[in-house]
């Protein structure tokens, strides 16, 4: 029985080393920037474990969450027309800091989804990278200029 087991999970690994596919680490909405500085040292981190990764960043817009401290409330507010171009610019100000090469990371305007959500992926060398996957077809947006973003750094 244990020979059984111990050859099943032999295989099983064997399998997982050689198994080429585009892996998702991390999905989340809009988060304070603390928390985005966390998950994209992890990111960096998965990145640098393995050269022959890529790093596949899918970024949707949707509403995005505010909090109102007067009322102790949290709301949804629409995006901004330009949010996916001024998210993108400002994400890349973000890796950059770290002084990983950003050669290695593609950020992709994913389109719309309900809420503003962000992908991280890690994709082989000669694998496809992942597709993305919209929920919406169109969103409205709100006048304005578009919110800062983790303080402009």
């Amino acid at each position: 029985m244990k020979l059984i087991a111990s050859t099943i999970l032999l295989l099983s690994l064997f399998s997982c080393a050689f198994a080429q596919e585009a892996r998702k680490i991390d999905e989340f909405g809009n988060i304070s920037c603390d928390e985005l500085l966390t998950k994209r040292d992890g990111f960096l981190n998965e990145l640098n474990a393995s050269p022959d990764l890529s790093g596949y960043m899918l970024i949707y817009v949707g509403k995005l969450k505010q909090y109102n401290d007067k009322r102790k409330k949290e709301y949804y507010v629409l995006p901004h027309s330009r949010d996916a171009k001024e998210f993108i610019f400002a994400l890349r100000k973000v890796f950059s800091f770290r002084n990983f090469p950003l050669d290695r990371i593609v950020f992709v305007n994913a389109g719309f989804r309900g809420n503003f959500t962000i992908e991280f992926w890690t994709v082989p060398d000669g694998v496809t990278p992942p597709k993305p996957t919209p929920t919406l077809t169109k969103m409205k947006y709100r006048k304005g200029k578009p919110r800062i973003f983790c303080g402009e750094f």
